[in-house]
C-alpha cells in the first residue's frame, strides 16, 4: 500500500497487557491510578519504557507531515499530568514515520513483536508478541528479512509486560542493599535479573512473575539498569 493511501496518519499499538491466559504474565493490578507520563519531546525509541514505567500503555500515530523533528513525540493526549486508570491506553503522536531498518521496524510494532535477539550461529530470532498472528507479522516485515536467516519464537507476554515487569523488579525495595541488573529479554520472553539475591526474595519473584522472569545468581558490576 503507498503512503498517500494510508494518509498522513500510522498507527501502531506499542504495546497492550497481555490477555489473562498468559500464564507467564503476571496478575494484573487493580484500578490503581496513575499519572499520563510527559513524552513530548522524547525519541520514539523510549517511549515504550516510559510509558510501562508509567503504567499506561502507548498507541503511536506516525505524522509524515509533521516539520518537528523526526522520531519524536509532538503531542500526548490525555494531556499529560492526567491521573488515569493503570493500564489506560494514550495516543502519543510523533513525527515523521517508522524506520526502515528491522531493528526500527520492531521497535515501531510492540504490538506484534517483544523483541530482536541473534543466535549463536548468527541467526537472527524474532521474538513475536502473545496474540499476534506469527505468519501476518513476518509477512510485514517484508524486504527487511531478504537474503537473512532467521526463526521466530511466539511469546505468552507482550513488550509492555516485559516493559512493567523490569520497572517493577527494579523497583523492589529488598533489592536495593545489593548490587544487582536488569534487564529484558527478548528471545527469552523474559526479564533477567542478574545478582547475589537472597533465597526467600528469589521465591518471592518468581511466585509473583513466573517464567516471565529470570534469576541469575552471581555478582552485579552495576546497581541496575
Amino acid at each position: 500500500m503507498s503512503r498517500a493511501g494510508l494518509g498522513p496518519l500510522l498507527i501502531l499499538l506499542v504495546g497492550a497487557l497481555s490477555p489473562a491466559s498468559c500464564a507467564s504474565a503476571p496478575a494484573a493490578v487493580g484500578a490503581a491510578r496513575v499519572t499520563v507520563p510527559d513524552l513530548i519531546g522524547a525519541e520514539a525509541d523510549a517511549i515504550g519504557e516510559q510509558s510501562a514505567q508509567a503504567g499506561v500503555k502507548p498507541i503511536l500515530r506516525y505524522r509524515w507531515d509533521s516539520t518537528a523533528a523526526p522520531r519524536t513525540v509532538i503531542a500526548v493526549a490525555p494531556t499529560p499530568g492526567t491521573t488515569v486508570e493503570r493500564g489506560t491506553s494514550i495516543t502519543v503522536e510523533v513525527a515523521g514515520a517508522p524506520g526502515a531498518s528491522l531493528d526500527e521496524r520492531i521497535a515501531a510494532d510492540r504490538e506484534h513483536f517483544v523483541g530482536l535477539g541473534t543466535d549463536p550461529d548468527g541467526t537472527l530470532v524474532i521474538a513475536v508478541a502473545a496474540g499476534a498472528d506469527r505468519a501476518a507479522a513476518v509477512a510485514a516485515l517484508g524486504t527487511t528479512l531478504l537474503n537473512r536467516r532467521f526463526r521466530t519464537v511466539v511469546c505468552p507476554v507482550t513488550h509492555a509486560d516485559l516493559e512493567r515487569i523490569r520497572a517493577e523488579v527494579s523497583a523492589t525495595a529488598s533489592l536495593h542493599a545489593t548490587g544487582y541488573t536488569v534487564h529484558l529479554e527478548a528471545t527469552a520472553c523474559a526479564v533477567r535479573l542478574t545478582g547475589d539475591i537472597a533465597p526467600p526474595v528469589v521465591r518471592a519473584l518468581h511466585q509473583r512473575y513466573g517464567g516471565a522472569l529470570i534469576v541469575s545468581s552471581g555478582p552485579s558490576p552495576t546497581p541496575h539498569t
